[in-house]
């Protein structure tokens, strides 16, 4: 359950925009913002405020990958682990950063600034190789994209 003050400052974000459906998803960036996530009885709540479903409001927010229900650290670093990164040595690398930053193996740690997020992409093995300086098929640079 969220404290009442999420609810003011929900009516305080949705004051800016107009109550309608194409408002939804700048309010739910907004609130984001606010508190790095989307607390979900607070879209409950915009939903009824603006005048769209329930059901659509959680569609929006569970389609777009930039949405949580859980609270994010302020930094996220996106490390793909897809087979292809993952053959191509993505985790050595998503190691050394966790080690760095005294990062666990969970998605967010508690009382840090930043979480790690593993993903699958087709550019992020050969940024890191190449940030890595391996030579496995990319282009050697020794410094980060």
């Amino acid at each position: 359950m969220v404290d009442q003050s999420y609810y003011k400052k929900a009516d305080e974000i949705i004051e800016h925009y107009e109550r309608c459906a194409a408002s939804l998803i700048p309010i739910m960036q907004d609130i984001q913002a606010e508190y790095r996530y989307l607390p979900a009885e607070l879209l409950t709540y915009v939903a009824g405020q603006i005048g769209v479903t329930e059901a659509k409001a959680f569609s929006v927010a569970t389609f777009y990958e930039n949405f949580s229900f859980e609270p994010k650290g302020k930094y996220i670093i996106k490390v793909c682990d897809g087979t292809a990164c993952h053959v191509r040595k993505s985790i050595p690398v998503k190691e050394a950063f966790m080690k760095e930053l005294g990062l666990s193996n969970k998605k967010r740690s508690r009382g840090r600034a930043g979480a790690w997020r593993g993903r699958c992409c087709k550019r992020a093995a050969r940024c890191f190789h190449r940030w890595a300086g391996c030579g496995a098929g990319c282009s050697r640079r020794g410094s980060p994209p």
